[in-house]
């Protein structure tokens, strides 16, 4: 769409330029300079928006950087974490069959003394029910000495087997009981170090989340900002020879009437021998140079609407009317290249072609125009290049 204007201005300009008389180029300028000025102005505006969104993708790409030099660390402990909780859930599964095996042995152990305990009550009882004699009548009552020997003997075995079988059970049994109990203590000191790893590891996981969601929420952000600077680079670029085209075409205006001026009839009148005088007296609100972004091609003089304007030097008017910006404009020719401009004028009391001396009044100080307040802005042009008019006051 910009295109298509600045396509639309330029075609029209050039139009204008091969139609207008010399008052019509004039006024042409005139326009031209106020749309120059204006796009000046939302060319500096795009550009000043193009370097605050520059700045924020600048600052979201930094912050981007630091979540993740945050995320980097975070992410290696959590593996960390994670590795360690499931190496202390191996180890308690483990060690949880391990304990099963050692119960379930223990309690094979308990059986097998159960088992001995009741052969050795049974037995005892036989001896009680069958009335069998004391041990020593019995070896007494044998034949011979070789009898009551091997039956000392066999007796004598038989109580050493059961005692030797309830030792190594009452062993087994203790010896089976503290490793069951060594397991259990383990087994607690695993599941508390299961515990602190998993509670750190859930920690460590908040922490990287909100990190994340931080670096996605930042990264949306860039690039919205991305595409709106992509978006306004454009407008700028767009804007910048929309610029350029209505500079040149001013600059070929102003040419044409720094011709118009060389050769325009004079009224025979020169430039005072004293140069130039003011044209008004009041106070300077604002001098010649960059001004809001764009050049200020002159100089304001402050006054009340209707004082008198005069003519800085004699010469010929060249224009006097409405001109854009300017508002009520009267431009006079001094002859060689020089004119003066008298702009946003309440009245104009001047004509074209006529000849003004030095100190006649051109019209009344106002606001017409592009104006915020009375004022008179004064211009010293030199073959159609502003000059600043205090070098010539």
């Amino acid at each position: 769409m910009l295109i298509a204007v600045i396509a639309g201005v330029v075609a029209a300009l050039a139009l204008t330029t091969s139609l207008l008389a010399a008052p019509g180029d004039s006024e042409r300028k005139s326009e031209l300079d106020r749309e120059l000025a204006q796009s000046q102005d939302e060319l500096n505006h795009v550009r000043g928006k193009e370097q605050v969104l520059s700045t924020e993708v600048a600052a979201y790409t930094s912050r981007i950087r630091s979540v993740e030099s945050q995320l980097e660390p975070l992410e290696a402990r959590l593996g960390s974490l994670e590795a360690e909780v499931s190496r202390l859930r191996s180890r308690l599964e483990s060690l949880t069959s391990r304990l099963l095996i050692e119960r379930q042995k223990l309690v094979e152990a308990e059986d097998e003394l159960a088992k001995r305990r009741l052969l050795l009550e049974r037995r005892l009882k036989d001896i009680y029910v069958r009335g069998e004699t004391d041990p020593i009548v019995v070896l007494l009552q044998t034949r011979s000495i070789n009898d009551a020997t091997e039956a000392a003997k066999l007796m004598e075995l038989a109580v050493d087997q059961d005692r030797d079988t309830a030792n190594a059970v009452r062993e087994y049994a203790a010896s089976v009981k503290a490793t069951r109990d060594k397991i259990a203590e383990v087994r607690k000191d695993v599941e508390a170090s299961e515990a602190r790893a998993a509670a750190a590891a859930e920690e460590v996981r908040r922490i990287t989340d909100e990190l994340r969601k931080e670096r996605e929420g930042l990264s949306k952000l860039q690039s919205g900002r991305k595409k709106l600077l992509s978006k306004v680079t454009a407008d700028r670029a767009e804007l910048e020879a929309h610029t350029s085209a209505l500079a040149a075409e001013s600059a070929a205006l102003a040419a044409r009437i720094n011709g118009l001026q060389s050769t325009a009839p004079t009224s025979g009148s020169s430039p005072s021998a004293s140069g130039f005088i003011w044209p008004v007296s009041g106070p300077l609100t604002s001098t010649f140079g960059p001004r809001w972004g764009r050049m200020h091609e002159g100089i304001d003089i402050s006054g009340s609407t209707g004082t008198g304007i005069a003519a800085a030097a004699g010469g010929t008017v060249i224009i006097a009317g409405p001109q854009g910006g300017y508002g009520n404009l009267v431009v006079v020719d001094h002859g060689g290249g020089v004119s003066t401009a008298y702009a946003h004028l309440s009245s104009i009391g001047v004509g074209v072609g006529q000849a003004v001396a030095q100190g006649s009044v051109v019209g009344g100080l106002g606001n017409t125009g592009n104006s915020t307040g009375p004022h008179l802005h004064f211009e010293v042009r030199v073959n159609g290049a502003a000059q600043n008019p205090l070098g010539y006051l």
